[in-house]
């Protein structure tokens, strides 16, 4: 039996594109605002991305 985990994916805050979480690299402290329009905490594509 293949028991495979569910995937789990954010959205890419400079695009929206969908993200792998285990791929996403994370800003703590940022001060983005999220869908909320509460603090976030975004998520990009790469480390280049969030500078």
């Amino acid at each position: 039996m293949n028991h495979r985990s569910p995937r789990r994916h954010v959205a890419d805050h400079r695009n929206g594109h969908r993200l792998d979480v285990d791929h996403a690299r994370f800003v703590l402290g940022a001060g983005a605002r999220g869908p909320m329009r509460v603090s976030d905490l975004p998520a990009f594509g790469s480390t280049a991305d969030a500078w």
